[in-house]
């Protein structure tokens, strides 16, 4: 399973590769699931959800960890979690520190070959 994280629904670069990432991911029959913290839920799949808060709050490290523990006891597999742009790749980064029940893996592996 592959969880992308990323700010918001709207803007330009980062938010677009996240999409078409997520489409290339279900494409190719890779669970995916993407998760905005901020935005609106117009126009949006089933696998993909908005939580709805400020980026910039230090409670989505809560929130985000939350989130990882329900997806790992959804998945049967490895969880990879991809996170864009600043607030959600530091977030991330303090929502799976070692010894709060959640590990980061210290490996990636190419999935769109």
């Amino acid at each position: 399973m592959i969880i992308n994280i990323i700010s918001a629904t709207k803007g330009g670069g980062a938010e677009l590769v996240v999409r078409e990432l997520h489409k290339r991911y279900l494409n190719k029959n890779i669970d995916s699931r993407v998760t905005y913290l901020s935005g609106t839920s117009f126009d949006m799949e089933g696998d993909e959800e908005v939580i709805g808060v400020n980026p910039r709050n230090p409670f989505n490290i809560l929130r985000i960890r939350k989130k990882l523990k329900l997806f790992i006891k959804q998945s049967r597999s490895e969880i990879i979690v991809h996170a864009r742009l600043t607030w959600p790749f530091f977030y991330v980064a303090l929502a799976t520190i070692e010894g709060w029940g959640l590990t980061p893996r210290g490996h990636t592996k190419n999935y769109l070959k």
